[in-house]
């Protein structure tokens, strides 16, 4: 029965939330994971038929091995596997500090690109890598993050 006993009732609360209230610990692992990462996908791909339509861009597909073989690589490991492991990150961190994660992305990417793809960098390549580090100082050093004394 709902509400017999605070506790219960309050677990019942929390489950019934779609998007639980931004805390450590937060975020339940398994399906509400697999939701989120569901959605994220699923907003990302209405988002960018959007644009395209409004670009008038065509829809092109390449069928060859390498182009499928590559996109079916970077679907499981780049968005599925990333995405998954990101709201891990937000359940255990909570949202404001896993944001600060996602400045990795660039440069894992320059780093895989430098040494699979021979990128050979320029200096745009340095000052934007330059920037991204030294926002992620400021942001995360504790004069330059305004909540760094709370506890997540």
């Amino acid at each position: 029965m709902r509400g017999s006993h605070p506790e219960q009732s309050a677990r019942e609360d929390r489950r019934s939330q779609p998007f639980p209230a931004n805390r450590k610990g937060s975020q339940s692992p398994g399906k509400r994971n697999l939701q989120l990462t569901g959605l994220a996908m699923g907003y990302g791909t209405i988002f960018l038929a959007l644009a395209e339509t409004i670009a008038e861009t065509p829809m092109v597909f390449d069928f060859s091995f390498a182009y499928v073989a590559s996109l079916l690589c970077l679907a499981a490991l780049g968005t599925v596997i990333g995405y998954g492991a990101y709201f891990v990150i937000v359940g255990r961190i909570g949202p404001e500090r896993a944001a600060y994660s996602i400045v990795a992305t660039p440069v894992c990417a320059l780093a895989v690109s430098t040494a699979l793809e021979g990128l050979m960098w320029e200096l745009n390549t340095v000052l934007g890598m330059l920037l991204v580090v030294t926002g992620n100082v400021l942001v995360l050093s504790r004069r330059g993050a305004p909540h760094a004394n709370l506890k997540v």
